[in-house]
């Protein structure tokens, strides 16, 4: 049995949980295996070789999951605190002309 064998359905189960397609899931699991060979010179010996290929395959999918979906952005004008402020001198109750509120003594 080849190492490939050995970790080939855990790597496609992790990047499925990650990718949740299918296909992009055997892609990337494709993906860490060429890169496990490419890289191997860089795998110290004397450790485990599952932490080495899950870490791979989490950056594979991760990248790959960043390239498919662009990322939302969400645009904020003002706090939340001005959007109050602002629409309690739209009512004009207590408020001078230039919008800002005028206390007890000011009245």
């Amino acid at each position: 049995m080849t190492r490939f064998d050995l970790y080939h359905e855990k790597v496609h189960g992790l990047a499925m949980s990650i990718l949740m397609n299918k296909s992009d899931a055997e892609e990337a699991t494709q993906d860490v295996f060429l890169a496990a060979v490419r890289e191997a010179d860089r795998f110290q010996g004397n450790r485990a070789l599952h932490p080495w290929i899950y870490r791979i395959c989490v950056n594979s999918c991760l990248a790959r999951r960043g390239r498919k979906r662009p990322r939302s952005r969400i645009f904020c004008r003002s706090s939340p605190k001005r959007a109050r402020m602002r629409s309690r001198s739209r009512t004009g109750a207590g408020t001078s002309s230039a919008g800002f509120r005028i206390g007890s003594s000011e009245r």
